[in-house]
């Protein structure tokens, strides 16, 4: 009997000291079908209601990687899939932030088509210690230095307290998240920024703002919150102090953007409104209105150019298609899935070469449409063109209105910059205000090729007319140019 306890003994301890490197394979094989072939961990112990691992890295392809994770369960709970704590020290996780959104890189395979955790669930308090959050964004690799608790329940909700600081070799920010999410799903989320500054690409003297949102999460939140930077520097280029406000009700939003040109001559406000904040495909409307009365300062114009004027718009799409339009603009494809339409409104505009005796005026409204073929603009009643200039003694002007043709694009472009534009165009208008002619123009340009600008079977065409100069009279039938070949070489 005291032989049959022995073996007993011995056999335990040795499943006992061998649990920890089962585990360790068996965690390793779980990872490798994740993706993570080349995971390195040291499982320290395992016991019946705790583990703890060591110097875990899931892979220099993967940058993922925490100096301890000690879990805490219930063997009951754990192979129900619940685990009941966790404390983390010094973790590091990459993620991209870029204008579609967060990407969470190799994290993805841990999550369902939903965005949502997939495979254990924490119920219960989670402790990050030193962790840090490797951020590629377009200022550049950003580090956020983060320390705080969770608390994950199934019945009482849950709730956080986390304190973070944005390092980068030319900017921080510093601030406090807390939240709290109760049974019934009301939540309540403050933020706080506390001390900000930036000499990135984007630069600001100073940024302060608060957040505040509360109410039913995902169906009936409430809130909104505002941020406001001093001396934003772009490029190089000063615009001033800029304000973003925003307000939330249930899950339709609205923000916005206030440039207010001190320094520039430029103003802009924009606002964006959705009806559903966290649905990708739901409908985004921008709307705003960009306006100098003179550019100054760093958007002076050169040669004593003047420039005055406003540009007001509307466009609406889906927000998924709004997200990704300037980056494929940036590369060339201006195109989207959905439709995204609106208006341009130009009113006024004008320009003025003093120097060169010349200005400019270009006033009208037309619409845009933007889709999986490419981009078409169509005027609606008409684009106003006002120029003068010196001729000799005498200030000549001509004023013209170019008008679409029924059933005929006015300008539409293909899905790269490399396509052709396409143009038909009505025109009607006086030139010195004795010369009137009016006509037609249309064809091919192709704007980027290694020639420069190719014009491709391009007519102007003239209607009938006719005038008396002095004693002498002229007549025409019919006069058409059409052009071929080079801009600086037509035939």
């Amino acid at each position: 009997m005291t032989g049959f306890l022995a073996v007993l003994l011995i056999g335990f301890g040795t499943a006992h000291m061998s649990l920890p490197w089962l585990v360790g394979i068996g965690v390793k094989h779980a990872l490798a079908n994740k993706g993570f072939h080349g995971a390195t961990l040291d499982v320290k112990s395992v016991g019946f209601a705790r583990a703890v691992i060591n110097n875990i890295d899931l892979g220099s392809n993967s940058n993922i990687r925490a100096k301890s994770i000690t879990i805490d369960y219930a063997l009951e709970r754990v192979f129900g899939g619940t685990i009941d704590g966790l404390v983390v020290d010094a973790l590091e996780i990459p993620i991209g932030l870029n204008i579609s959104g967060v990407d969470l890189g190799p994290l993805s395979v841990f999550m369902n088509d939903k965005g949502e955790g997939k495979g254990l669930q924490v119920r219960g308090p989670i402790k990050i210690n030193v962790g840090l959050l490797r951020v590629a964004s377009p200022m550049g690799e950003v580090v956020a230095a983060i320390d705080g608790d969770l608390l994950l329940t199934d019945g009482l909700g849950s709730q956080a307290h986390i304190e973070f600081a944005l390092q980068h070799p030319k900017a921080r920010i510093s601030g406090r998240l807390r939240g709290i999410l109760d049974a019934s799903n009301q939540l309540q989320l403050t933020l706080d920024i506390q001390d900000a500054t930036s000499e990135a690409k984007i630069q600001f003297a100073e940024m302060a703002g608060a957040i505040s949102i509360n109410g039913h999460f995902l169906a009936a939140l409430n809130g909104g919150g505002s941020l406001s930077l001093k001396d934003v520097i772009i490029e190089g280029v000063n615009f001033g102090h800029v304000d973003l406000v925003g307000d939330i009700k249930g899950r339709a939003a609205e923000a916005e953007f206030l440039l207010g040109g001190a320094g520039t001559g430029l103003s802009l406000q924009v606002r964006a409104e959705t009806d559903d904040l966290i649905d990708p495909p739901s409908l985004l409307r921008l709307t705003g209105e960009m306006a100098t009365d003179g550019l100054k300062g760093p958007f002076k114009l050169p040669g004593n150019i003047d420039l005055v004027g406003a540009v007001a718009f509307d466009i609406k799409g889906a927000r998924e298609d709004l997200q990704v339009l300037p980056g494929r603009m940036q590369s060339g494809a201006v195109r989207t899935t959905g439709d995204v339409s609106g208006w341009i409104d130009v009113s006024q505009l004008g320009i003025n070469l003093p120097e060169q005796e010349v200005d400019a005026t270009i006033n009208g409204k037309a619409s845009l449409l933007i889709d999986q073929r490419g981009w078409r603009v169509q005027p609606f009643a008409g684009i106003n063109f006002d120029a003068g200039m010196a001729a000799g003694s005498a200030y000549r002007r001509v004023e013209t209105t170019f008008e679409m043709i029924d059933d005929v694009p006015f300008l539409n472009g293909g899905l790269n910059r490399t396509d052709p534009l396409r143009i038909a165009m009505g025109y009607d208008g006086v030139f010195a205000d004795w010369l009137p002619f009016s006509g037609d123009a249309g064809g091919i340009i192709w704007p980027s090729t290694t020639d420069g600008v190719v014009f491709e079977d391009f007519a102007i065409r003239f209607d009938p007319w006719q005038m008396r100069l002095q004693k002498f009279g002229f007549a025409t039938e019919a006069v058409t140019l059409r052009l071929s070949g080079t801009a600086s070489n037509p035939s």
